[in-house]
């Protein structure tokens, strides 16, 4: 399985997403990333849940955010061999409007 993309970074927010981009893994499993999985979590919650898919290109946005909370964010590659490890958590973010 992959190992641990790098931590991902908000390029782009509005109140219900945040696009983020990350680097690849430094090893692949031996087998190509074919995507990449995107995790939240509520700033504070132990419980990370899933809020997107991304292709293999290291960008990908999270979505269903609520607005006004705050998220960290992190990224698991994904290949034949299922979903690596996580990347470490993105520095948190509140979901609202940018203008």
């Amino acid at each position: 399985e992959p190992g641990a993309p790098g931590r991902p970074e908000a390029t782009d927010w509005d109140k219900d997403h945040v696009d983020l981009r990350w680097t690849p893994p430094l090893r692949d499993g031996g087998n190509p990333i074919t995507g990449y999985i995107i995790e939240k979590r509520e700033k504070g919650s132990p419980k990370w849940v899933k809020a997107g898919e991304a292709g293999p290109d290291c960008r990908g946005r999270a979505e269903n955010l609520d607005e006004g909370a705050e998220y960290e964010f992190r990224v698991r590659a994904v290949n034949a061999a299922g979903p690596g490890e996580p990347s470490d958590a993105s520095k948190s973010i509140v979901a609202k409007s940018r203008r």
